[in-house]
């Protein structure tokens, strides 16, 4: 997978910004949350009998859900019926009400009301929401009027079932018929979360970019789903800011989507991917300011999103199309494909659900076949994920073999080269050169053969990595050399170079004490700091020089440490 990060950049932090602040809000709005007790009772239906007028059209014994195709723009549906005369408690009148201000009168007195004179911020509809009207017990027998007003062409005739109960069993209701919403919502949100956060640790492969941006996108999916869910409401009562969480939401999907695609390297290069996404972010944001300045609700722009998103399906679907009739496809491609076809013919049967008033849940569909393309494209990039972690750690694992003497556990020769290459880069910085040669190891292999000699190499390996235990790097270069680059800090000065090298000197010669062997090291230090000597080479050169001086030194006279 191959990801453009440069020229997407501001748009996904915009989306992932956005995204923050829904997640924010949502959690404050969920803090509020106030459960009643589950009675287990249930609702009573309240749909037959209704009489309904229309300006001078009345319909009679109508029952429930209906639809009023005569009624215009302002035009009040006034519903009338009897309550029965057997109410014993308080209980509510129940249904839900979309994008309609709502009145309730008990023989022509006003009991309830909403949408009518409330204070919003912007928008002028109260947003689809469960109306609860309060049913005391008096009013039993007594002849109930309910008013609906329609704000929206689309919806202004639209009756849905009514119901009579307690708190307890409108909620019991409500999670019975939207409860598996909830419950993908949840998924989504955890699942999104999930990848996010798997998706920040420094894995060091680009397959992490897919997985953020698809984590992005089943967040914002949870919150639309959730907030489509019509649970929320009863649980929270702001039913405003859920309203503009979900159109939020669904206005950012086909961005957020067309983010994520561009994240394959399949989708490159298509340039008209990127014309429909800037179109897409341009769009949400025109949409969103004639809502917060009152020229236009959401309901009234919504045809704009819808067009766009088909001009969406029908270019993706073809392009996938083309796709899959190619031989040479991959699979990334042909999942991709696959994919995409499902998620997208999805959000077009709901589209057409929507504009022939099927149903009340206008994002069935298109909850499902997302669903499904984050669960394909989650597991899809998990998949490659660990399949590029599997040849990491085998990467790694070869890496250790190169540059690691197996016996010692030092580096090697060749991990010593490479540093010294390093420090030839100019800006490495200054650094002490220090080597050790075993004196004598020939002749302890000889007389006490090679598992000594090799318990010795260890013995001296762990002295060397003890003492310099931080920064500097210890390799054994040969049979019974060692040398130690150490990066000039202000913390390691020559002179505690030189009480290291005693001590690690004085160590040596305990230990072949402990083994009842006469043991000891050569030394000598060099550093390229405040001398003639310019590079790392000439360091080196000039610590061997010393090193041979003190083995001389100690075979023919006194031990002698370097300068």
């Amino acid at each position: 997978m191959a990801c453009r990060t440069k020229r997407r950049m501001p748009a996904g932090l915009l989306i992932c910004s956005v995204v923050g602040f829904m997640v924010l809000i949502l959690g404050i709005l969920l803090s509020k949350v106030d459960l009643p007790v589950l009675t287990g009772e249930e609702l009573t239906d309240f749909n037959r009998g209704w009489m309904i007028a229309v300006d001078d059209v009345v319909h009679e014994d109508v029952t429930l859900p209906f639809n009023a195709k005569e009624a215009e723009s302002g035009t009040p549906l006034i519903l009338t019926k009897w309550l029965p005369a057997s109410i014993e408690n308080d209980t509510f009148l129940f249904f839900r009400a979309s994008h309609q201000n709502v009145k309730a009168f008990i023989d022509g007195k006003e009991i309830y009301s909403f949408g009518w004179n409330e204070q919003r911020l912007f928008g002028h509809s109260p947003a689809s929401a469960w109306i609860t009207v309060p049913i005391q017990k008096e009013y039993a027998g007594k002849q109930i009027q309910v008013e609906l007003t329609g704000i929206y062409f689309s919806n202004m005739g639209r009756i849905n079932a009514f119901y009579m109960g307690d708190k307890s069993s409108v909620l019991s209701y409500i999670l019975g018929k939207r409860l598996g919403n909830l419950l993908i919502s949840t998924v989504l949100l955890i699942l999104g979360f999930t990848m996010i956060t798997v998706a920040l640790i420094p894995w060091k492969t680009k397959a992490t970019s897919p997985l953020f941006r698809l984590g992005v996108l089943s967040v914002l999916v949870g919150i639309w789903s959730a907030c489509t869910s019509n649970i929320l409401q009863i649980l929270t009562s702001d039913v405003f800011s859920l309203l503009n969480l979900e159109f939020l939401a669904f206005l950012l999907l086909l961005p957020t989507a067309f983010w994520f695609l561009d994240s394959f390297e399949y989708y490159k290069d298509k340039k008209v991917l990127y014309i429909l996404f800037k179109i897409s972010v341009i769009l949400a944001i025109i949409i969103h300011i004639l809502q917060l300045f009152n020229i236009a609700d959401y309901m009234e722009t919504i045809a704009a999103e819808h067009i766009l998103l088909g001009i969406s399906i029908i270019y993706l679907i073809s392009d996938s199309v083309k796709a899959l009739i190619k031989n040479n496809a991959t699979r990334e491609v042909r999942v991709l494909t696959i994919s995409v076809i499902l998620a997208f013919v999805c959000s077009a049967l709901d589209i057409f659900k929507f504009y022939l008033c099927i149903s009340v849940d206008d994002g069935f569909f298109t909850r499902i076949g997302m669903v499904i393309f984050i669960i394909i494209w989650a597991s899809e990039i998990i998949m490659n994920m660990s399949q590029l972690l599997v040849k990491m750690t085998q990467t790694q694992l070869l890496e250790v073999l190169a540059y690691q003497d197996q016996m010692t556990g030092l580096k090697n020769r060749t991990a010593f080269e490479k540093k010294f290459q390093e420090y030839r880069e100019p800006g490495m910085g200054e650094a002490y050169v220090i080597e050790f040669d075993m004196n004598g190891l020939k002749l302890i292999n000889d007389n006490y053969g090679h598992a000594i000699g090799d318990l010795i190499l260890k013995g001296i390996a762990d002295i060397l990595k003890n003492e310099f235990n931080e920064n500097a790097s210890v390799y054994r270069i040969g049979g019974d050399e060692f040398c130690i680059i150490a990066p000039h800090t202000e913390s390691l000065t020559e002179e505690i170079i030189q009480n290291k090298i005693i001590r690690i000197k004085t160590a040596v010669v305990a230990l072949g004490q402990d083994m009842d062997l006469n043991l000891s090291l050569a030394s000598g230090y060099s550093t390229t700091i405040g001398s003639d000597i310019r590079n790392i080479d000439s360091a080196f050169k000039h610590a061997d020089r010393l090193m041979y001086e003190d083995k001389h030194q100690m075979k023919y006279g006194a031990g002698f440490l370097g300068e």
